[in-house]
């Protein structure tokens, strides 16, 4: 699994279109610094994730995973509201016919390998931009379909844009963990359509391999880029066997309402005015100066 086109996408948006993201509890996506995702290592995990009780079961102990652990690898939004896959109000289907209608689809949801062009495209930073992103990170990254489209059904509560961040997409994404986990097994569905990348830096962070120390830091996307996660795995595979290295606590953070109050020191280009920005504080950091 790559991650390339998305981070090609975040790297292209322009200084309101982040701060749009930023804004509504989605900014740990901005964060994410790794391309690349081994096939050989997940599908270790998957096989060593039992979703009975959300964990992952290891050679020197069992890892158990709760919502705070996807907010301190992503930082989803953890609000109060569950997001419930279920029954849909008249306001909702006319939001998502409004929506297919734009994407030129007339059932289901638009091929996902299409949506960041498109996104791009379109421009913008408002109601339309914020519903297309976040249904495309959502698909890519978090549940995603077997049938390569997008999973349109998250689309309702993108309707109003104040309530987003008020819904607990940790809790969501790992619901749709297990059910991929147990949607695999039971119809060795070789497609896995859970969240690939949190199971991977969530391991990569919590377990210490060969006593190699790594930074470790809020959030934990933030301290895995391709080159290292390339090189753990490399070193997992020529050992002989994944998950033989130490189990470490979880990292200690300040839970917060936004994302955008936390000092992140985001190693990447920041964008400033549309055009990449170079050297000072980080734009987060800004966001939260600007408040005291």
């Amino acid at each position: 699994m790559a991650l390339g086109g998305f981070l090609r996408l975040v790297e292209r948006l322009e200084y309101k279109q982040w701060s749009a993201i930023v804004e509504i509890g989605f900014g740990g996506l901005l964060v994410v610094r790794t391309k690349f995702i081994p096939k050989k290592l997940v599908r270790w995990l998957l096989e060593k994730y039992d979703p009975r009780d959300n964990s992952l079961n290891l050679a020197n102990g069992k890892l158990l995973i709760d919502e705070e652990d996807v907010y301190a690898t992503l930082g989803l939004p953890m609000g109060e509201f569950e997001v419930i896959e279920g029954q849909t109000l008249d306001a909702d289907i006319e939001f998502l016919d409004l929506w297919r209608r734009r994407w030129n689809v007339k059932r289901g949801g638009p091929p996902i390998g299409s949506m960041d062009e498109v996104i791009l495209v379109c421009g913008g930073h408002g109601h339309e931009f914020i519903t297309d992103f976040i249904t495309y990170v959502i698909s890519s990254y978090i549940i995603g379909n077997a049938n390569g489209t997008c999973h349109f059904r998250v689309v309702k509560y993108l309707r109003n844009i104040d309530e987003i961040k008020c819904y607990n997409w940790c809790v969501y994404a790992i619901k749709g963990l297990n059910d991929a986990v147990v949607a695999g097994k039971k119809e060795n569905n070789k497609f896995f359509t859970g969240s690939l990348l949190f199971l991977m830096l969530f391991y990569m962070d919590r377990v210490q391999f060969k006593g190699r120390k790594v930074e470790r830091s809020f959030l934990i996307a933030i301290n895995w880029d391709t080159d290292k996660v390339r090189n753990r795995d490399k070193d997992e595979q020529l050992s002989g066997v994944y998950g033989k290295g130490r189990i470490i606590e979880r990292i200690h953070y300040q839970t917060i309402t936004r994302l955008a109050e936390v000092d992140l020191d985001i190693n990447m280009q920041e964008m400033k005015r549309g055009q990449p920005h170079k050297g000072g504080t980080s734009e987060m950091s800004r966001a939260r100066s600007s408040k005291e």
